[in-house]
């Protein structure tokens, strides 16, 4: 069964059960973090639907695709708010990747991820919930083409480099007061423990082709707003661009990922345990002594994917 007959399917599920949108919201609301992992992909994407079916009737309605993408972005992540953090949610079978889309716990990373995809396909007119799976594969996976677990773009500085060629967004570090900046990649290939799929039988060749992105990225050369800058930049700073932000611990490079709003990062929070709107962006980042700066991506309105 490929992806389009499985999400017809699970459209003729959802509309035997006759799930109430509103009362699925409230139940996501009180969900616990770390309790969907263990659910089986069929009702993680179940739910997913009806909440992504609830947010396409009103933007068709409302005539959201008329609205600069970066406005769009960050109205999509409002409709995540307090939803319950949760982590490892994209590795429901360790043994093959697949292309997971969870609404009812997200980490930083499926937070933006979501709030994009949604926000494209709304753009783009397609209002399917096979269309996001289309538009979350385009933007999770190298070159948007899923192989195994390491064509997943695990390294942010990666999926910066693989977006910004596929036109989905625009670094504007440099040019709002960006300095260079190098990460020495290896902590992904160096603990594969921590890693389910790495875990599991054979999986020496996956750990060898992430060692050679590794390797690969850290010749690359990046831009980040160091900290102490963050507060000046704040003014070139959209509704809806993307803030990566950098760290200094061996072997990565980006440790988390929010949406810009009102100068304000909007995020899933580990420490609320829930996405929300936290501090200005510059006090969220000079909070923590391991960041060492931003990197700002602005969402395209490029119709494609």
């Amino acid at each position: 069964m490929n992806r389009r007959e499985f999400v017809r399917t699970l459209s003729l599920l959802v509309g035997t059960v006759a799930i109430n949108p509103l009362l699925f919201q409230q139940t996501v609301a009180q969900t616990r973090p770390n309790t969907t992992v263990s659910k089986k992909p069929e009702i993680i994407y179940r739910d997913a639907k009806v909440k992504f079916d609830d947010i396409m009737e009103r933007a068709k309605s409302k005539k959201w695709y008329l609205m600069p993408m970066g406005d769009l972005v960050a109205r999509i992540g409002f409709e995540f708010l307090d939803t319950p953090y949760g982590a490892g949610t994209l590795d429901v079978n360790p043994a093959e990747e697949n292309v997971i889309i969870n609404f009812s716990e997200l980490d930083c990373v499926t937070f933006f991820e979501n709030s994009l995809g949604i926000a494209r396909c709304i753009k783009l007119q397609k209002f399917e919930f096979a269309d996001l799976f289309d538009q979350i594969q385009f933007t999770r996976y190298r070159d948007g083409v899923l192989t195994d677990y390491s064509s997943r773009l695990h390294y942010t500085s990666e999926w910066i480099l693989d977006n910004v060629k596929k036109g989905t967004v625009k670094d504007i570090t440099k040019e709002i007061g960006g300095v260079e900046h190098k990460f020495d990649l290896s902590y992904i290939s160096k603990h594969p423990q921590k890693y389910k799929a790495l875990s599991q039988k054979n999986s020496a060749s996956l750990i060898q082709k992430i060692k050679e992105t590794e390797i690969e990225i850290s010749k690359k050369t990046f831009h980040i707003i160091p900290n102490n800058q963050i507060a000046r930049a704040a003014r070139n700073i959209n509704d809806g661009d993307i803030i990566a932000i950098a760290i200094k611990i061996k072997g990565l490079d980006y440790g988390h990922l929010g949406i810009a709003f009102n100068g304000n990062l909007m995020h899933a929070s580990r420490r609320f345990k829930k996405v929300i709107v936290d501090s200005s962006i510059s006090r969220y980042v000079n909070a923590n002594q391991n960041n060492i700066g931003i990197t700002v991506l602005r969402p395209l309105d490029n119709r494609i994917g």
